[in-house]
């Protein structure tokens, strides 16, 4: 058979099946390409697999794994103790937050040096040297949720380039001092 009258045929015989969900503002559309063939020389492709995901999407269901929670942890440091996420970043705390905040003190230009921590996976979760006594959150201005140790926002550096680096620590920068020390309960 020449390749123009298999190319026809092929294009006389696919179907595209679509399968549309709408459930909390995110629009999940599944599509599925289904074959007229001849059943002895081809299989067609299953439209469950799309279905199945539009059905996930409708019960509230998440398409992928969620992320694991943030930890906080304490380690040692040449200056003493300090504050690491899970995966050994330091963390610090900006002396304009004062305890107990509930507003971040470092907005705008600020975050570009100093990101705050974030929990995407849900509630932070404490690691060695910290109990769920120390750990929590506030909202940011743009409604996202930081973590916070003893009540103070946790911040990262972009300074640090790797785990257990700790540049930042001791740094004056937009109006106040950078630590990586555990703050005191207040």
């Amino acid at each position: 058979m020449g390749v123009e009258i298999l190319t026809k045929r092929l294009r006389s015989s696919l179907t595209v099946v679509c399968t549309v969900a709408v459930t909390a503002g995110v629009l999940v559309v599944g599509s599925v390409i289904r074959s007229n063939a001849d059943p002895v020389t081809s299989d067609p492709l299953p439209a469950a697999a799309p279905a199945a995901a539009a059905t996930a999407a409708a019960d509230g269901q998440e398409a992928g794994p969620r992320p694991a929670p943030m930890v906080v942890a304490t380690a040692a440091a040449s200056f003493g103790s300090k504050m690491v996420d899970g995966r050994g970043a330091t963390l610090y705390v900006f002396s304009l937050d004062t305890p107990g905040t509930s507003k971040s003190k470092c907005t705008g230009a600020c975050t570009g040096d100093w990101p705050p921590m974030r929990s995407p996976g849900g509630k932070p979760q404490p690691g060695p040297g910290a109990s769920a006594a120390n750990i929590g959150s506030i909202q940011r201005p743009d409604g996202s949720d930081q973590v916070t140790f003893n009540g103070r926002p946790l911040y990262y550096n972009s300074g640090d380039t790797g785990p257990g680096q700790s540049a930042g620590h001791g740094r004056s920068a937009y109006g106040g001092q950078w630590s990586a020390v555990p703050p005191t309960k207040p």
